[in-house]
């Protein structure tokens, strides 16, 4: 099964964001969702990623999106009231399981939302906290 993990670095802080998988193939914002301090250690937030995969899901149901409840765990930790004003200025790395191999991809801020960057997606494993937080590091720049 894929898994996803999105992990921010925005100001002083790094977010991540565990992915879930709707019935109808929409990747959306779960729970957990975590804030760190912008200096964390790459083992401890190798850990926090590990655990935010561990927490994806599949077949969770459609989100109405009239109410923006899909987005409700960023900005309720993050302490910002929308999608817009969390993503001005943040860095995101993806973090996603093929297999038994976590691949960690930078995207670039496009304004409004990410896509994916030009740069290679990094190897990492779950079972080594520090190379995969380093690897996320790496891949936000």
């Amino acid at each position: 099964m894929a898994r996803t993990t999105h992990v921010y670095r925005r100001g002083k802080s790094i977010f991540v964001v565990t992915m879930s998988k709707t019935v109808d193939g929409l990747w959306i914002t779960d729970e957990p969702c975590s804030r760190l301090p912008a200096d964390v250690a790459p083992a401890e937030l190798g850990a926090v990623v590990a655990k935010s995969l561990g927490e994806s899901r599949q077949g969770v149901p459609h989100p109405s999106f009239k109410d923006d409840s899909h987005l409700r765990p960023l900005p309720a930790v993050s302490g910002l009231k929308s999608w817009s004003t969390f993503v001005k200025g943040a860095e995101l790395a993806v973090v996603r399981t093929e297999g038994d191999t976590v691949l960690v991809e930078r995207h670039a801020n496009q304004g409004r939302g990410f896509a994916p960057g030009d740069a290679d997606p990094v190897t990492s494993s779950t079972e080594d906290p520090d190379g995969l937080g380093g690897a996320v590091f790496r891949q936000l720049g």
